[in-house]
């Protein structure tokens, strides 16, 4: 069944009262007729009350046509008589119509090329229309770049995913039928690009429904985005400044930028495998990556354009940075907190990832081609290493820039970017000395204690002025005092969570041991640079021997004794089942170490680590726990061997298991010194007694050589048990009564009756015979 009808326009009523300015993809094309027509075309169709899926075709014969064979339309329009036929849906008019005549839209007339007065045939006939799925739609970029203008670009590469992703996002949620010809708009954050529909299921005469199955496809184009040329590229020199304390670091960038701007043919000419054009700024809470880059922006400002991403920056946002950023060069992107980026939007990280890895790759690629970069990429994060490796890969963010903590001369140049109010002839003495007792303080921490300072100086002031001693014109000038209370007050950000004051044990609290202590003294004085004789301080020591012999012990009061910052961890504190993570909590360990410098890190129990020696003497370790310790092993070696230099950071470990713990370990360099800390001679066993006696009364009958004759093979804590023991006889003796009573020689003859040594002599015989085969003797 066919109709044949003439073209009028048909106007549908709008909200705005403006014709309709592109289709409307949410419904088919719509044909309109009158209602006889409708009828006829629905019973032929087959299907009472389902929509009427037909064909138009526009007729060469039959035509009414105008002067030089071009056919007259009827609204005066010249069109030229070429078949064209087009698939939509067809519905009765709400007003009269003559049998003769189909209303269609003109955003429709303009998509597909009909034009008013043509003549058509309208077919109703499941076998050549009917409500087919667009498997694969084929659209073009027709971007212009200003009204009657050319292209502004086409798509190729990555950018031409990024696109084809955003238009099957468009078509999965605004759209629901698609048909060669029509056009449409898409936004990507900032960029607008206008797109056509060329052919739905490889035909150009059809429509298509679109679901889940549909795939998108961008035409080529003979254009590229983004050109290279010269003038495409950052001629200018960027240079950063104005950061203080940071003078390496910020030497290091600028480097970075020249070596991307440089025009020395040796560099410009480099291979785009060893191009880069990003770069990560790394570093703790505090230390001024934002503040770098606000420096960068403001370098920029007049030479480049600066694209900024937030911490919300979904997949589709962070691909029209990236185009934008193409479209707009040369210019700068800057990334602040890309770890909490990909932290954000978790579910899509891979997805966020494979975006980013694209465009840094282009961005190679193009500066490789040109010789200079087109675009630059600047990111910062709190540690480089938890970023995808997939980002840390050759071409992408191989260039990395640590932040750290800033030494006493870096401090006095911070604290005077603050411009305190002080008195010129103490200032610079003044500020030396906050510099050298603000350890652990990052640029963030030294900037709340000049606030805190400052505070301190105002409320002084008005109550002076309040009490009359001084006038309203009175200058505000902060002093030492002020300076002194803003420190009191100030604690640094990374040690907000830590409690770095182990118990407070002293040397005199232990008995015996004096070997192991002069040994741990000397290392402190060798860390502190006091030993004259030493070429470079030890990085750790390993304390092994029986439970109960006060390694524990020696450690907490080495941290007392000192006054350094003291971190203690037990081995399964470490251990996360999750990939990854446990070798990420060392890494900040050792990081939170060295921003408290001089601080001591304490592994207890080193030997529940799962840090075993491997079958065959294979390098790597770590057979008790698996994959887990090898990564324990391999990240515990890369913070000791460090990339950087671990200054006034002493590692210390303890073991009852020596034998358990894998050599590469405790190689040259990692944790060379071996202190043995056995169970206490009788002298020593005498000294543990008579720290014993002066807290808990004892008789005067108490003999502390005999007993230490008696106790051979005890330990300090066996000892601690047998006192324990003997109050414990005592208070049952007495029927619970505890006024007068004293411990006596029978109670503790008594008691060590009850209990043995822990140390026998197949035991001790097992520490004494442990040496590693490097060696150096305790």
């Amino acid at each position: 069944m066919s109709f044949e009808c003439r073209i009028r326009p048909f106007n549908p009523p709008s909200k705005t009262g403006k014709p309709e300015e592109r289709p409307d993809l949410r419904r088919p094309p719509i044909l309109y007729v009158n209602r006889a027509t409708f009828e006829a075309l629905e019973r032929a169709y087959g299907t009472p009350g389902a929509v009427v899926h037909v064909r138009v075709e526009r007729l060469q014969d039959g035509e009414v046509m105008g002067e030089g064979g071009a056919a007259q339309g009827g609204d005066g329009a010249q069109t030229t008589a070429v078949p064209l036929a087009r698939q939509a849906t067809v519905m009765p008019s709400a007003q009269e119509m003559k049998a003769d005549v189909v209303k269609m839209t003109r955003v429709f007339m303009e998509a597909v090329g009909f034009h008013t007065g043509d003549l058509v045939r309208i077919t109703a006939n499941r076998t050549v229309a009917g409500d087919k799925v667009a498997e694969k739609v084929v659209v073009e970029d027709i971007t212009k770049q200003e009204s009657n203008g050319p292209i502004l670009f086409a798509l190729k590469g990555w950018e031409r995913t990024l696109w084809e992703f955003g238009i099957r996002e468009f078509f999965a949620k605004r759209a629901t039928y698609v048909y060669p010809g029509a056009v449409f708009e898409l936004k990507l954050v900032t960029t607008s690009r206008q797109f056509k529909v060329l052919s739905v299921n490889s035909r150009t005469d059809n429509l298509g429904r679109i679901d889940q199955s549909t795939t998108v496809e961008l035409a080529h184009a003979g254009l590229t985005m983004g050109s290279t040329s010269q003038d495409a590229t950052i001629s200018r020199e960027l240079v950063v400044s104005g950061v203080p304390g940071l003078g390496p670091q910020m030497t290091a960038l600028n480097e970075f930028f020249a070596d991307l701007q440089s025009s020395i043919p040796a560099l410009s000419s480099l291979d785009a495998r060893w191009r880069s054009c990003a770069v990560a700024i790394h570093g703790g809470r505090g230390t001024g990556k934002t503040f770098v880059l606000d420096r960068i922006a403001k370098a920029c400002e007049g030479k480049l354009k600066v694209v900024r991403a937030g911490k919300a920056s979904p997949p589709s946002a962070m691909s029209g940075i990236l185009v934008q950023a193409e479209m707009d060069q040369p210019c700068v992107v800057l990334l602040d907190d890309l770890d909490e980026i990909l932290e954000t939007g978790q579910r899509a990280v891979p997805q966020l990832v494979g975006i980013l890895a694209a465009g840094l790759d282009k961005f190679a690629g193009d500066a490789a081609e040109s010789g200079k970069a087109p675009v630059i990429v600047v990111a910062t994060c709190k540690d480089y290493f938890t970023l995808p490796h997939e980002l840390r890969r050759l071409k992408r963010f191989v260039k990395a820039i640590a932040l750290p903590i800033p030494d006493v001369s870096s401090k006095v140049e911070i604290l005077k970017s603050f411009n305190i109010p002080m008195p010129q002839e103490h200032k610079e003495e003044t500020l030396l000395d906050v510099a050298k007792r603000t350890y652990a303080f990052n640029p963030e921490d030294l900037e709340r204690l000049a606030s805190a300072a400052v505070d301190a100086a105002v409320r002084r002031l008005r109550r002076d002025i309040k009490a009359g001693v001084k006038d309203a014109e009175s200058p505000l000038s902060c002093t030492r005092q002020d300076l002194e209370s803003a420190l009191a007050r100030t604690t640094p950000s990374s040690l907000h969570d830590i409690n770095l004051r182990p118990p407070t044990v002293h040397w005199k609290d232990i008995g015996g041991q004096q070997k192991v202590k002069n040994e741990l003294q000397r290392m402190i004085r060798e860390v502190l640079g006091q030993s004259p004789l030493c070429l470079q301080p030890p990085k750790g020591i390993l304390m092994y021997g029986p439970p109960g012999c006060a390694k524990t012990y020696c450690a907490q009061a080495l941290a007392t004794e000192s006054g350094f910052n003291f971190f203690s961890v037990k081995g399964p504190e470490l251990l996360n089942q999750y990939v990854g993570e446990t070798e990420r909590n060392i890494r900040r360990l050792f990081q939170r170490a060295a921003a408290s410098a001089p601080a001591i890190i304490f592994f207890d129990e080193l030997d529940t680590m799962g840090l075993t020696p491997r079958r065959g003497g294979s390098k790597g370790g770590g057979s008790a726990q698996g994959g887990v310790g090898v990564g324990i092993l391999g990240a515990l070696l890369t913070e000791l061997d460090g990339f950087e230099k671990l200054e006034d950071v002493v590692v210390l470990a303890a073991t009852n298991s020596p034998e358990s713990i894998e050599p590469a370990l405790l190689r040259s360099g990692r944790l060379d010194r071996y202190l043995f800390v056995g169970p206490p001679d009788a002298k020593e066993r005498e000294e543990i007694f008579a720290i014993y006696a002066a807290k808990v009364p004892m008789a005067a009958d108490v003999d502390l050589a005999e007993l230490a004759a008696l106790t051979e093979g005890y330990t300090g804590a066996d000892i601690r048990g047998l006192v324990n023991e003997a109050g414990h006889i005592v208070f049952m003796e007495r029927g619970g009564e505890t006024e007068g009573a004293e411990i006596g020689l029978e109670h503790l003859q008594k008691a060590i009756g009850l209990r043995g040594p822990s140390v026998t002599e197949p035991i001790l015989r097992r520490y004494t015979e442990w040496r590693p085969s490097h060696n150096f003797k305790s």
